[in-house]
């Protein structure tokens, strides 16, 4: 009688070990593959914060040249722009260009629309690789004296550096008053004061006259700081509204454990060499 039985193959014991050690060969293999991408993310999300650090710094660089050629075309400089605006120049109540009285010299925005420059966000704002807009202060008034209130603004004569000024002419009140009586009053150090003071701490001075201050206030813009901990970057934007303390702050990026707290502003200034060589140049100033 023929045998009809079906014979199954038995799987061998060293069969069965070959398999499991493919199994775990695979793992081996997906975690070497999750160490190795890692190392890669990492380094390219270094890569993409890098190139947003260029992209403002350029965009920084280019609205200074805009507003030295602002100056060049007009005698003055424009006005920063408000919150709440269009990127259009912000004056007080019975301010114009005429007169140069700015509603904020040094808490307002770079007036992307006046300056024809971008990127900016659909309010005509200057934007930076964080999407955060780019702030602009500038020089309010050569003959308030150091450390005394300011006058009101709609009280103020025309103001040297944002007023086409009335007379002699009307090409601007930098022509009018004179190089040498120019007294361009904003701050940057590369540490803040300690309040109350409002001068640069004894050898953190980097320039104690800059015409202007354009400045973006990076990635960190958007996180709260309840603790106060951020000492330079709380410098920027400057917090006060009596045009008193013209200091701002600008040092090498730095972490949340370094002296004075994270910083990772980004700020470029105007000196007034370089706004007057351009303007005599274009005939703005004799």
């Amino acid at each position: 009688m023929t045998d009809c039985t079906i014979k199954m193959p038995i799987r061998s014991a060293e069969a069965n070990r070959s398999r499991g050690f493919t199994l775990i060969e695979l793992a081996v293999v997906l975690l070497i593959l999750g160490v190795l991408l890692a190392g890669i993310l990492i380094p390219f999300t270094t890569q993409i914060e890098l190139r947003r650090v260029a992209e403002t710094q350029k965009t920084l660089v280019e609205i200074r040249d805009a507003l030295i050629g602002f100056a060049a075309a007009n005698g003055r400089l424009p006005c920063p722009a408000a919150v709440g605006g269009n990127g259009q120049e912000s004056f007080v109540p019975g301010g114009n260009e005429i007169n140069g009285n700015c509603s904020n010299f040094l808490n307002g925005f770079v007036p992307g629309a006046v300056l024809g420059i971008g990127p900016t966000d659909s309010a005509g704002y200057v934007l930076d690789a964080w999407n955060n807009r780019i702030r602009y202060a500038v020089s309010n008034d050569d003959k308030i004296p150091s450390g005394t209130a300011a006058p009101t603004p709609p009280a103020r004569p025309n103001i040297d550096f944002t007023g086409l000024g009335t007379a002699p002419s009307s090409s601007g009140e930098m022509r009018n008053v004179g190089m040498p009586a120019l007294k361009p009053n904003l701050r940057v150090c590369s540490t803040a004061p300690a309040p109350p003071a409002i001068s640069c701490l004894l050898g953190r001075s980097l320039i104690d006259n800059a015409v202007a201050v354009v400045y973006s206030t990076g990635p960190n813009a958007s996180r709260a700081d309840p603790g106060g901990l951020r000492i330079d970057e709380n410098a920027n934007p400057n917090p006060n509204v009596d045009d008193n303390n013209r200091t701002f702050v600008s040092r090498d990026r730095a972490g949340e454990n370094s002296p004075n707290g994270e910083f990772d502003d980004l700020v470029i200034w105007l000196s007034p060499n370089i706004l007057y060589a351009r303007m005599i140049a274009a005939g703005r100033l004799p």
